[in-house]
């Protein structure tokens, strides 16, 4: 895993065992390697950290060669370079994936579930829920089983239905709920207070009709809600909190979103519940809820 930060500060160059250097010298490392302009790599606490001070051809060609040191192939970038289109652009060009949270947002269905619950005053017990699922794979099979666990119905809305005929089995066995499973979109959500779009499309999402207060979450992609009489929230991403064991990191690396760099620590090959686990040793919480740049705490 790689880390790629843009220094906007002169402090941004100076190392953590550097901090307790006199000014004067301090001055001089950040001038010196703020003048060079290379790509600046550097360890805090165990994670590589690329440093850059600016973007052109040079730095680039830079880059390239730091990239291929990168067994991973995974990189975790700064707000303001993910939001330069150009340069993740030029990532992706070279296969490497782009952390964006999403990853880590799958693993936190149920935790919103029971945030949007808890800041809306209602009894997860008497709720139904709604998951608009096209290609089913084994972690929303595992979701959907938590899920009903505490949840007074699950409806799962596909065009995939014998796919789902296990997992009505083993829900009803583990938790005794009868699973809906249903192609009908029109009618499936239209008593669901909570939604979550695992992966449909734009054609397949405006088909389904929501009340209209209703919490949709889109895990995958960005889409507006077009239904008229909508008046709910339709989000699209989340803050969690940083574990006091990833403070002095997050210090020096503040420019990240805090939500994305937590997925960046525990994003590994493992197996779905090591995920869930480690996420509950490290008591992450849901902060807010996100609809386009709104943050919504209900």
């Amino acid at each position: 895993m790689l880390y790629l930060d843009l220094a906007k500060n002169r402090e941004d160059y100076i190392l953590d065992v550097e901090e307790k250097f006199p000014y004067f010298w301090k001055k001089i490392l950040s001038f010196f390697r703020r003048g060079i302009g290379n790509p600046f790599l550097h360890e805090v606490d165990g994670k590589d950290v690329v440093l850059i001070s600016k973007l052109n051809k040079r730095i680039l060609k830079k880059l390239d060669k730091i990239f291929k040191m990168d067994v991973t192939k995974t990189v975790c970038v700064c707000e303001a370079l993910r939001e330069n289109e150009e340069f993740i652009g030029y990532l992706q060009e070279r296969n490497l994936k782009v952390l964006d949270g999403k990853w880590l947002f799958r693993y936190l269905v149920c935790d919103i579930a029971e945030f949007v619950c808890k800041k809306q005053g209602l009894k997860p017990e008497e709720q139904e829920i709604s998951v608009l699922i096209s290609e089913p794979d084994f972690l929303e099979f595992e979701t959907i089983k938590k899920l009903g666990k505490n949840f007074k119905n699950i409806n799962v809305v596909t065009n995939r239905v014998r796919k789902f005929d296990k997992l009505v089995d083993e829900v009803y066995a583990e938790s005794g709920l009868m699973l809906n499973v249903t192609n009908n979109f029109k009618k499936a959500c239209v008593n669901s207070k909570i939604i979550f779009n695992f992966d449909f499309e734009e054609k397949e999402f405006q088909k389904i009709r929501f009340l209209a207060d209703a919490v949709v979450v889109q895990l995958e992609q960005k889409m507006e809600v077009k239904q008229s009489n909508f008046k709910g929230s339709n989000i699209d991403f989340y803050t969690v909190n940083l574990p006091v064991k990833y403070k002095r990191i997050y210090r020096k690396l503040h420019y990240f979103d805090s939500s994305i760099l937590y997925e960046s620590f525990i994003y590994k090959r493992t197996s779905h519940q090591n995920i869930w686990n480690e996420i509950a040793r490290d008591n992450i919480q849901i902060v807010c809820l996100q609809a386009g740049n709104h943050n919504l705490f209900f």
